[in-house]
């Protein structure tokens, strides 16, 4: 047992096999890392046959360690992000891009479910995407080759594709999942696009703090604004124009509006637009049509733009939901 000891505080990982009279330490040849234990008399046969199964065994580990390391290697040269999930969409393993698209370390990823590390929406109409087994069935063909945005851990966003595969065992029952998202692009400045619930969310703030007569916002102009040829502009240019029309309005208002303003989009791709006042601010009049750019410059060619809109203003003692389905009903 000492022999064993020292070999492995050298860090020798040699199997042994103990040989003895007695069973009496068979036990204790177990406990202290031995692989199989004889008794004598020895069988020559039998004895050669044991060894030769350790050696057979302690071979198919070492190929089996130097399979795996060919591979963490080659999965690593991949510019991808490779993820493995379990059945629970809880990430098993992650590669070397992973991390560097998520910002997240592969310590902190193992074990974190996908929709907590990687925040995915879709350009076309800003709603998150859950990458679970539900995804690859009702989306798998469009996520394969439609364009989405992902904000990672700092704040950077990358217009990337997404593929979700399967992992069945034999009897054909799902156990897991790899996902492979590939960066389309960068891109630059830290727009964020709200989506509806989390707009809506913030909106109803505000409504509280005005109802509970905050210094804060005594008021809010609620702005409902559509892209009149936004399906025209989808058909001829897909979704790169209407990511870029979506960056260069956010951009343009919050630029020319305060800092507390709240803009985001809707499902349908409509954009809200709430803007708070104090208790001695003059209410924005219905001008917010000439914060926006009249075209923009996509691929060598001017696209016009053109909105239609519905103003509403918030005050105390009203219901927010009641002026959102108004001012939904004017645009």
């Amino acid at each position: 047992f000492d022999v064993k000891k020292a070999l492995d505080a050298e860090g020798l990982n040699i199997p042994c096999i103990y040989i003895t009279t007695t069973e009496t330490y068979a036990s204790d040849a177990y406990k202290f890392g031995g692989v199989d234990f004889i008794t004598k008399p020895i069988m020559p046969d039998m004895t050669i046959n044991r060894v030769k199964n350790q050696l057979d065994i302690a071979l198919s580990k070492r190929q089996l360690h130097e399979a795996n390391l060919r591979f963490n290697a080659m999965v690593n040269s991949l510019s991808d992000a490779i993820l493995l999930l379990d059945k629970n969409d809880t990430i098993i393993e992650c590669n070397n891009a992973a991390e560097k698209l998520t910002g997240f370390t592969s310590k902190e990823m193992d074990n974190a479910n996908i929709n907590d590390v990687v925040n995915l929406s879709k350009v076309s109409n800003n709603r998150n995407i859950h990458l679970t087994v539900e995804t690859w069935i009702s989306e798998k063909a469009h996520l394969a080759n439609a364009k989405y945005l992902l904000e990672n851990r700092s704040g950077d966003y990358f217009e990337v594709s997404c593929v979700i595969e399967p992992i069945f065992d034999k009897d054909s029952s799902f156990n897991g999942s790899t996902i492979c998202l590939r960066v389309k692009k960068e891109l630059q400045g830290n727009f964020r696009f709200l989506d509806e619930t989390e707009m809506l969310n913030r909106i109803r703030y505000l409504a509280e703090l005005v109802n509970n007569q905050s210094s804060i916002a005594n008021s809010i102009s609620l702005y409902q604004l559509r892209l009149t040829q936004l399906a025209d502009i989808e058909s001829r240019f897909g979704f790169d124009a209407l990511l870029q029309i979506k960056q260069e309005l956010v951009s343009s208002l919050t630029s020319n509006l305060r800092p507390e303003t709240i803009i985001g989009f809707l499902d349908n791709n409509d954009f809200i637009v709430a803007i708070p006042h104090g208790k001695n601010e003059t209410q924005i009049e219905n001008n917010i049509l000439g914060l926006l750019p009249q075209t923009i410059f996509y691929l060598g060619e001017d696209i016009d733009l053109a909105f239609t809109n519905a103003h509403q203003i918030f005050d105390e003692d009203m219901f927010i939901e009641d002026v959102l389905e108004e001012i939904s009903k004017k645009v």
